[in-house]
């Protein structure tokens, strides 16, 4: 489910929207229909608009910054057969997986992990968490950004919740 926030909404509608002037009233309309929010996520204007200023990043959280560029690449690697990717020596070499990139980020579960993963480097968490292990109450703080405490905050939590972390 997208979780866009009231400003991010505005945004998106201000500048999808263009033949409009009554955005209030748009926004009411696909506020949580994600069915009208997907497509205007993909729309060309928007990567236009959040690189003509830097204030528009000041809008945005990272998440939907990479969400749409996630949706644009997935668009423009539909139209190639290949990738130029570089190689060791700074060689470019023609890969062939384009299509099958397109695709895997066709899936909107594939883009939203990759939205999140990207976002958690521009913006960390942290927190304390207390958790009880053979009768022993324990106490750690966390960093999203430090491996050791992720590997261990795995460890600890239950096997349901550790894809998401």
């Amino acid at each position: 489910m997208l979780h866009l926030s009231e400003t991010e909404i505005r945004f998106l509608v201000e500048t999808v929207a263009i033949g409009r002037r009554d955005y209030d009233h748009v926004v009411n309309l696909v506020r949580d229909k994600e069915d009208l929010l997907e497509p205007m996520l993909e729309d060309p204007k928007l990567v236009q608009r959040l690189f003509q200023s830097e204030e528009t990043f000041v809008r945005v959280s990272p998440h939907f910054l990479f969400t749409v560029l996630l949706a644009r690449v997935r668009r423009e690697l539909e139209k190639e057969a290949y990738i130029l990717e570089m190689d060791f020596k700074g060689k470019r070499v023609p890969v062939f997986e384009a299509p099958s990139v397109a695709e895997m980020l066709s899936d909107k579960q594939t883009r939203d992990y990759l939205a999140d993963m990207l976002s958690s480097f521009a913006r960390t968490n942290s927190g304390v968490i207390y958790w009880k292990e053979r009768g022993t109450w324990h106490r750690r703080r966390f960093s999203d950004i430090d491996m050791d405490d992720m590997i261990e905050l795995a460890r600890i939590s239950d096997p349901e919740i550790r894809p998401a972390l």
